[in-house]
C-alpha cells in the first residue's frame, strides 16, 4: 500500500524548484526510488575504490599542507559518500540529504587548498603529479544528480570542475589561462557523460513511474466499466426472468394470486436497482449470488459455480457485492488467459459463502500456476483489479496462492466493520 501512495502522489505536478529533492520522499516512485538506492551505492564504493588508489598520493601530497588538512579533508570528503551508501540498506529517506552533504562537502577540498596553500607548487613543476582532489570530480558531481534538479547538477559540475583545475594548475605551477579554459571544458565534458547518465537514468525511473500511475488509472476505469456491464447484465435477466416473464404469463392465463407475487417480487428487485447506489442498500442472498454468478460466467461459461447455503436470507450491502463481483470477474478472466497451458485445460470452480456480516468468494483452478514473487509491479490484473481493488473496500481483504504446476486460488473476502 506504501508503493501505491506514492505511485498516486507522483502523478501530481512537481514543484519547478531546482533544489527540489527527489529521494527518499512520498512522491518518489518505486522505480525512481530503486535507480536512485543503486546510484548510491555506486558513488559509495566509487569514493572507497578512489580512496585506495589514491591513498598513497593523499600520504605524500599531505607534506605540501598543515599537519592537520589532510586528515580533516579525508573526514570531510569521504565520511558523507560512506554514509550515502550505508542510508540505502534501510534509512533511504536520507539518501537525497546525504547525496546533498556529499556532493557539497568535495567543494571543501579544492577551496580550502586555493585559501590555505595558494602558492604551493608540486615537485616536478608542470610534470609533478596533481592534488588528488582534480582527479575525482566527476565522483561528487555524480552524487548531486541524486537529490538535485538538472540546472542546479549542472552548475554543480562546472563549479566543481573549475576549482579542481585551478588547483592543478596552481600547483603546477600557471602556464596561462587557455589551457586552465581548454582543461576544464575537457573535464567538463568528461564527468558530463556520467553525470549526464545518472541524470537520465533517474528521469527515466520518474517518466516510468508517472506511466504507471496513468496505467492503473485507466485499469480501474475499465474495471469501473465493467462493474456497471455486470449490473447491465443483472437487469437485463431481470427484465427477461422477471417484467416479460410476468406479461406472458399475465396474457396467457390470466390474473391470480401465484402472478400477484410474481409481479410484486419483481417490481421490488427494480425498485432495488433504482437505488442500488446507495452504499445502504442491501442484497439479500439470492441477488448477490445472481450478481456474481453473472460475473464469473461473463468471464467463462463452463465455470462451475457453488453456493454454500443457497437457501440462505443473509444481506449484504449492494457495494459490497459489486466490488467483489468485479474482482470475481478479474480472477476468473486471469484463470482464463493464463492457466492454461500446451498440454494443460485448466477448470475452474467458484465457491460462495453468506453469511451475516460476511461474503467469502473463492476462485480455483488446476492450471500451470506461476510464481507470484515474480509479479512485476506495474502488472495491473492482480495488483489493481483483484487486490488493489479488495483492499480499498472496507473490511475487504484478497489473497492470492498459486505455484508453478500447482494451480491458483483467489480468496476474496469481505467482513463487516463493527
Amino acid at each position: 500500500m506504501a508503493a501505491d501512495t506514492a505511485l498516486r502522489r507522483v502523478a501530481a505536478p512537481r514543484p519547478r524548484t531546482g533544489l527540489a529533492w527527489r529521494v527518499g520522499v512520498l512522491d518518489v516512485g518505486p522505480a525512481e526510488r530503486r535507480l536512485a538506492r543503486m546510484f548510491a551505492r555506486f558513488v559509495s564504493v566509487g569514493y572507497l575504490l578512489f580512496l585506495l588508489v589514491l591513498a598513497p598520493q593523499i600520504i605524500e601530497q599531505s607534506a605540501w599542507m598543515p599537519a592537520w588538512w589532510t586528515p580533516t579533508l579525508v573526514v570531510v570528503v569521504w565520511a558523507p559518500a560512506f554514509a550515502l551508501g550505508a542510508v540505502t540498506f534501510g534509512q533511504e529517506r536520507w539518501i537525497a540529504p546525504t547525496a546533498a552533504l556529499t556532493a557539497l562537502s568535495f567543494l571543501v577540498a579544492p577551496i580550502s587548498w586555493l585559501l590555505i596553500a595558494p602558492g604551493v607548487v608540486a615537485p616536478g613543476g608542470q610534470a609533478g603529479a596533481v592534488p588528488w582532489m582534480a582527479l575525482m570530480p566527476g565522483l561528487a558531481a555524480l552524487a548531486a544528480s541524486l537529490p538535485w534538479s538538472t540546472p542546479f547538477v549542472a552548475i554543480h559540475l562546472l563549479t566543481i570542475c573549475t576549482l579542481c583545475q585551478l588547483v592543478a594548475h596552481s600547483s603546477r605551477g600557471w602556464n596561462g589561462a587557455t589551457i586552465l579554459v581548454l582543461d576544464t571544458l575537457f573535464s567538463v565534458g568528461f564527468c558530463s557523460v556520467f553525470v549526464g547518465g545518472a541524470v537520465m537514468a533517474i528521469r527515466t525511473g520518474r517518466h516510468l513511474d508517472q506511466a504507471t500511475v496513468t496505467a492503473r488509472r485507466h485499469a480501474a476505469a475499465a474495471a469501473e466499466a465493467e462493474a456497471r456491464e455486470v449490473e447491465r447484465e443483472r437487469f437485463d435477466a431481470l427484465v427477461h426472468d422477471g417484467v416479460l416473464s410476468t406479461l406472458l404469463l399475465a396474457a396467457t392465463t390470466g390474473v391470480d394470486a401465484s402472478l400477484q407475487r410474481q409481479a410484486t417480487r419483481t417490481l421490488a428487485q427494480i425498485d432495488g436497482l433504482r437505488h442500488a447506489d446507495r452504499r445502504q442498500d442491501p442484497l439479500r442472498t439470492v441477488e448477490a449470488v445472481a450478481l456474481l454468478r453473472a460475473a464469473a460466467t461473463d468471464a467463462d461459461e463452463n465455470i462451475t459455480f457453488r453456493v454454500l447455503d443457497p437457501s440462505s436470507n443473509h444481506e449484504v450491502p449492494a457495494h459490497v457485492v459489486r466490488v467483489v463481483a468485479a474482482a470475481l470477474g478479474e480472477a476468473v478472466r486471469n484463470s482464463v488467459r493464463h492457466a492454461s497451458g500446451p498440454l494443460v485445460a485448466a477448470r475452474r470452480w467458484v465457491v460462495v459463502e453468506i453469511s451475516d456480516g460476511a461474503l467469502r468468494v473463492v476462485v480455483n483452478d488446476d492450471g500451470v500456476g506461476f510464481d507470484m514473487k515474480r509479479i512485476a509491479h506495474h502488472r495491473m490484473g492482480i495488483k489493481v483489479s483483484i487486490l488493489g481493488r479488495m483492499s480499498q473496500l472496507d473490511g475487504g481483504a484478497a489473497e492470492v496462492l498459486s505455484a508453478p504446476t500447482e494451480g491458483t486460488v483467489v480468496s476474496l473476502r469481505w467482513v463487516a466493520q463493527a
